[in-house]
């Protein structure tokens, strides 16, 4: 069966969008598996993974946030972390939300000279791209749903910590799949048809005064539009290429905040480090026979360790591939939304941050409303059907967790 959805929660508008991209012709006979954390999302769903067996390629099912991913450290200490020291020393040296680094001085600690040869060759090609702010954007956490979290669980007397990091290439790798998203949406004649009638429409009701509807007449116009004939690009003409810079510059600029946190940290603590693991969600994964392209999804090959976080209460599940054809080898990147932002800010902007909270150590929360467990599906909605795609091993719950305001 090409299409299969494993998930027991989904709405309606994902539905019609999934079975949209089913029934375009490229993807008919395609392997397309959607996961259970599912839902609508720009291009395709978030959720989505798919088996190429071609090079051909629409950019904008990986989407813009290129290599996003979350990268998890565990480490033992001497002795407990103090958190209000933990939190200050991350604020005043992870830059977050729209800032960067001063110098480009993470970069070069960081990256190796061939992958700054390429980067540089990529940004020489892709003129909007400016090669110094790429570099001084490494080691910067972004915003939204990214975020900085301490987990922590003793064992046999002695203090394990697990910090993880979920951020991705930052406005490069969206100026990487700006580029060819527009590329492919130049042939796209469909979607000027849309934005032509779009733009009629819009006329309509300004002439009717109806202006305070605009807006949202916009948004809903183009949540609904999945266009059936979008023109494909050929991944070997190059966006193949930078997708895999974009991807590696994703998971470098996750491993340099887990290393500078850890080094100030260890002015302080005796350290120990124990594992690095990593699980990406919006990449294309070139291991294996074909290819598999995953938008908010994750690899789970046979025995690999993955991370899910549900959200900042719940913590993140430590768990290990069982490689299930069926599935992609996928599994869900995280409990995935309910609320969209607009919806989350207007209906839990009443919520006790502090009672829901209770247990974490945070001074970013009340100004992530939009983020609010309440926001996400609950993790019963989630844990039931994953278990053919995965064996959890454990739940590390959350101790501190700070998101850009």
């Amino acid at each position: 069966m090409s299409l299969k959805i494993f998930a027991d929660l989904i709405d309606e508008q994902t539905k019609n969008q999934i079975i949209s991209i089913h029934e375009q012709e490229h993807y008919k006979d395609q392997k397309i598996r959607i996961m259970p954390d599912c839902h609508l999302g720009k291009g395709s769903c978030i959720g989505f993974t798919q088996e190429m067996t071609s090079s051909l390629v629409n950019p904008a099912f990986v989407g813009v946030d290129i290599g996003c991913g979350v990268t998890m450290m565990i480490f033992k200490s001497d002795k407990n972390i103090d958190l209000n020291y933990l939190d200050k020393t991350i604020k005043n040296n992870i830059p977050s939300g729209i800032n960067r680094n001063k110098n480009s001085l993470r970069y070069e600690k960081y990256v190796s000279q061939d992958f700054d040869k390429k980067l540089k060759k990529l940004c020489d090609t892709i003129t909007v791209i400016n090669y110094e702010d790429v570099k001084n954007s490494l080691c910067s956490l972004g915003g939204g749903n990214h975020f900085i979290e301490m987990g922590y669980k003793p064992k046999n007397g002695e203090h394990y910590y697990y910090l993880t990091v979920h951020s991705g290439s930052r406005n490069f790798g969206l100026k990487v799949a700006e580029h060819y998203i527009k590329e492919s949406r130049e042939k796209n004649k469909e979607l000027e048809e849309f934005n032509l009638e779009l733009r009629e429409k819009v006329e309509k009701l300004k002439a009717e005064n109806r202006h305070a509807e605009i807006e949202d007449f916009i948004k809903n116009e183009r949540k609904s539009y999945f266009p059936q004939n979008i023109e494909l690009i050929d991944g070997n003409d190059g966006y193949f290429r930078d997708l895999d810079i974009a991807q590696n510059f994703a998971y470098y600029n996750r491993i340099a905040m887990l290393g500078e946190i850890y080094e100030l940290l260890e002015r302080d603590y005796i350290l120990e480090k124990q594992d690095i693991i990593n699980s990406t969600h919006n990449y294309i994964d070139f291991s294996g026979k074909n290819p598999v392209l995953r938008k908010g999804a994750i690899s789970a090959k046979k025995d690999e360790l993955i991370i899910i976080p549900f959200n900042m209460r719940d913590g993140i599940i430590l768990g290990k591939g069982k490689g299930n054809e069926d599935w992609n080898c996928s599994a869900p990147h995280g409990a995935g939304r309910v609320l969209s932002r607009t919806k989350a800010n207007e209906q839990l902007k009443d919520s006790n941050v502090n009672e829901i909270m209770s247990g974490v150590y945070t001074t970013t929360a009340q100004y992530c409303i939009d983020e609010l467990p309440a926001a996400y599906k609950p993790v019963n909605a989630i844990l039931p059907v994953i278990a053919p795609s995965l064996e959890v091993l454990d739940t590390i719950k959350p101790i501190y967790n700070f998101k850009a305001k």
